[in-house]
C-alpha cells in the first residue's frame, strides 16, 4: 500500500492530493504519467471541462489513422470514452491522457482486439484503461 502512496504523491498529485484549483495549469514535467483510455472515443464540442483540460489530451489514436488520428476521428457518439476521459481528467489532474477510439459501443467485436496492441504500439504510455465487453 505504501508503494500505491509514493506513486500517486508523485505522478498523480505532486502538489498534494487534491490540491489543483481550477485557476492553476498542471506543471510541465517530462517524467508525466501518460494514460491512455482505449473505448469509444471522446466529444468535447461546446464543453467547459474539456476547454480547460486540452493542454492534458496529449494524442489520439483511431484504427484507420493508425497513430495521426485527431479530435474528429475519435468523436465519440457513445458517451462512455467521454465518460471515462472526464473522470480520468479530474482525478488525475497532473497526468497526460491519449484517446483510442477502438469502439462505437460498450462491445469491442473479437475482430477489433488488435486495435489493444495497436494503441501500444503507437504510444508510449505508463497505464492503459479498458472499459468494454468483448464481443463474440
Amino acid at each position: 500500500m505504501e508503494k500505491m502512496k509514493d506513486f500517486c504523491n508523485y505522478y498523480i498529485f505532486p502538489s498534494g492530493p487534491f490540491s489543483i484549483g481550477p485557476s492553476l495549469s498542471p506543471p510541465v514535467r517530462e517524467d508525466r504519467i501518460r494514460i491512455a483510455v482505449l473505448d469509444t472515443g471522446i466529444f468535447t464540442d461546446d464543453d467547459n471541462f474539456f476547454r480547460g483540460a486540452k493542454d492534458r489530451i496529449r494524442g489520439y489514436w483511431s484504427p484507420g489513422q493508425l497513430g495521426q488520428a485527431n479530435l474528429n476521428d475519435c468523436r465519440d457518439s457513445y458517451g462512455h470514452g467521454t465518460h471515462v476521459a472526464r473522470i480520468l481528467l479530474e482525478v488525475a489532474p497532473f497526468a497526460d491522457i491519449f484517446i483510442a477510439k477502438i469502439s462505437e459501443n460498450k462491445h469491442l467485436e473479437e475482430s477489433k482486439v488488435h486495435y489493444i496492441a495497436k494503441v501500444r504500439l503507437y504510444s508510449v504510455l505508463d497505464a492503459t484503461l479498458y472499459s468494454f465487453l468483448i464481443h463474440h
